[in-house]
């Protein structure tokens, strides 16, 4: 399975972008399972709508996942409004891995 994430945003935009990619093969089996697992279970369900009318909040961060898997490709987006538990854990555990 290959991921890829983008953030954008951030307080004024002062936190830029950050970008990750990660081919799960190439981790060790633990950590890959569990990337894998959370990446599945977010591509399992629809994704929620955006909400319509609601403010916008320009100091969000914004997320875009890539989620390539035998021949599928699965583009989802949130913000720290939108992010559900699987996605901020996912994200997190990608974020580490630029640092």
């Amino acid at each position: 399975m290959h991921i890829e994430l983008l953030r954008t945003g951030g307080l004024a935009g002062a936190a830029a972008r950050r970008q990750v990619s990660v081919e799960t093969s190439a981790l060790p089996a633990a950590d890959a399972q569990r990337l894998e697992s959370l990446a599945r279970s977010l591509t399992a369900l629809p994704q929620a709508p955006v909400s319509v009318g609601s403010p916008p909040r320009p100091d969000q961060f914004h997320y875009r996942l890539t989620i390539d898997e035998d021949g599928a490709r699965h583009a989802l987006t949130f913000s720290d409004s939108t992010l559900t538990e699987p996605a901020a854990e996912l994200t997190a555990l990608l974020l580490e891995r630029t640092q």
